[in-house]
């Protein structure tokens, strides 16, 4: 057994895709460095192979993290290897404050937003209207997005995401990215604007009575396959922006600790822990 594999076995509690992930990973390490184990390479070789072959800071990471991983589990010195870790990290932070401000001066407001919807139900446009209305109130992601309407609670199941819309209405997510973490999502809601267009939009695709309609389908009503999400979703957006970018638009109203309460309700909504969602998507925050 090889000495990923052996790190691999170790961690009993690692997603699948974070094992394909170390596994990937490791793969270019040996590339890089042209042997086949980590284990002995001295620390300084690693690191100066790493920024020799590798440009992009975020790369760099998960290539010193695989090494520091590997070393440590074979009981191998690996300060150096973390001090040029915490290196890296300030180097993809002072990237990350670049953007930021590039974003801070290129994004709508928050109110430019809820004009665009204001536009979109004057319009009818009612597909583009039921989705910036969940990006905007909810903070969700594309994958929130891909949801089955239905006019029955009987028609939901726990492997999919719904909006239900008959006396009470619910938006049910039970596939979005933090779901392992955070569970299924139900949302009641009542607001007349955002049911009319859910109820407009039913009447102008054509189904059968109790057929699921997806909100995210094509011409014929076939469900957008999850890879095109993001382009999908984009056609209908402000300005093309992405769900992203809706989230940092708005994170980035609060200001200070008196918008906690905002705060919080977008990190119990979208699925993200509070101090990502500062350091991640507040525009006015620069990271250290």
């Amino acid at each position: 057994m090889s000495e990923i594999e052996q790190y691999i076995e170790s961690k009993s509690t690692l997603a699948s895709a974070t094992k394909a992930t170390y596994l990937s990973n490791y793969k270019k390490l040996q590339d890089i460095l042209e042997k086949e184990n980590v284990q002995k390479i001295p620390q300084r070789e690693i690191i100066n192979k790493i920024h020799e072959t590798i440009q992009n800071p975020n790369s760099k990471l998960m290539l010193i993290n695989i090494a520091i991983n590997i070393k440590g589990f074979k009981d191998e010195e690996t300060k150096m290897l973390i001090n040029n870790r915490e290196l890296i990290k300030i180097e993809i932070n002072q990237q990350k404050n670049i953007k930021k401000l590039e974003k801070k001066d290129t994004l709508p407001t928050y109110n430019d937003l809820n004009l665009y919807l204001k536009k979109l139900f004057l319009d009818k446009e009612w597909r583009a209207y039921i989705i910036n209305y969940l990006l905007i109130n909810y903070n969700v992601r594309n994958k929130d997005l891909d949801v089955a309407i239905v006019e029955n609670l009987k028609q939901t199941n726990d492997d999919d995401n719904f909006l239900v819309v008959n006396t009470r209405n619910r938006y049910i997510r039970n596939r979005y990215k933090t779901y392992s973490k955070y569970g299924s999502k139900v949302i009641l809601f009542q607001n007349k604007s955002f049911q009319t267009a859910v109820e407009q939009f039913l009447e102008s695709v054509q189904h059968d009575i109790g057929e699921k309609v997806y909100l995210l389908s094509d011409s014929s009503g076939n469900r957008i396959n999850e890879n095109s999400l993001g382009n999908y979703i984009q056609k209908y957006t402000m300005n093309d922006l992405t769900e992203s970018d809706y989230n940092k638009v708005s994170v980035s109203r609060i200001k200070d600790m008196s918008d906690y309460p905002l705060l919080k309700k977008i990190s119990d909504s979208r699925g993200t822990a509070i101090d990502t969602l500062v350091s991640e998507y507040n525009l006015n925050i620069q990271l250290e």
